[in-house]
């Protein structure tokens, strides 16, 4: 096990991983049915968490930069995640053992967040994202499964600081307090029709501002307000160098209609 572990370790960062840790299947089995690593790989015994960090907001895709860079850095934060995780899946598999990746379906079935916590890596933040060490919550997650016994981790003790409020401050959707994470609020945000086009227009986000504005990590994404500034003046809307301003703008411009909007929305439960 601890041969077998120590490998896959090895591997991992030789292959230039950024972020990897364990957790056993055993640990996730208080989770509902179906949110259960062995309800996605019959066996499974261990969970390898995977983690992308963004160093910069173009890696993330964040603002909408001239021309296609901004698909360009998504696909490649996509990829290089996919293929982090199909190695060491392969590796697993070449030495005799079961092993998946996770996919569009596994995704919304594991909780990732509370995965890569139990795996060692960081802790659940206010806003729900994991907050990481290094990246805060500037990372991709994602998981290999596998049947192999790998020793697992230790769990990540922490909490965001009581005084911080970023997140809670700049969330356009106010689904973030000190109490609760409303996450049907964020969804009805991100999937008003209205808000798509803004973002769309001027980033390449679905908003992730509490993303953004985190303090967190050691690699932080430097402020960039003038810029955001210059990108705004090119769209004729001058003098709004926070996103939480513009958003208040387009939304003092549409009200009538947003209100509308909302009334008419259902949020998936």
């Amino acid at each position: 096990m601890l041969e077998l572990t120590y490998a896959v370790r090895e591997y991992a960062f030789r292959e230039g991983v950024d972020l990897l840790g364990i957790t056993s299947a055993e640990s996730l089995k208080g989770a509902p049915k179906g949110r259960r690593p062995e309800d996605l790989l019959p066996g499974a015994k261990a969970v390898v968490a995977v983690g992308v960090g963004f160093t910069d907001p173009l890696m993330k895709a964040w603002y909408n930069l001239p021309g296609r860079g901004m698909f360009e850095a998504k696909s490649l934060g996509r990829t290089l995640h996919n293929f982090w995780k199909f190695k060491i899946s392969k590796f697993l598999e070449d030495r005799g053992y079961k092993a998946t990746i996770d996919s569009e379906e596994f995704i919304p079935s594991l909780r990732l967040n509370r995965v890569f916590q139990q795996a060692g890596l960081g802790y659940v933040g206010k806003s729900q994202l994991l907050i990481t060490p290094k990246y805060g919550p500037r990372v991709n997650l994602g998981v290999v499964l596998t049947d192999a016994p790998l020793i697992p981790n230790d769990p990540y003790e922490g909490n965001c600081p009581n005084a911080c409020k970023l997140c809670e401050n700049h969330c356009p959707s106010g689904a973030i307090s000190q109490e609760i994470y409303d996450a049907r609020k964020c969804q009805k945000y991100i999937d008003n029709v209205e808000n798509m086009r803004l973002f769309s227009r001027y980033f390449a986000s679905e908003c992730e501002m509490c993303m953004l504005v985190c303090p967190q990590g050691e690699v932080k994404w430097p402020y960039r307000g003038e810029e955001w500034t210059d990108i705004l003046k090119k769209n004729r809307l001058e003098g709004l160098p926070f996103i939480s301003e513009l958003l208040e703008y387009e939304h003092s411009k549409k009200r009538t209609r947003l209100d509308k909007l909302e009334k008419n929305h259902t949020v998936k439960g």
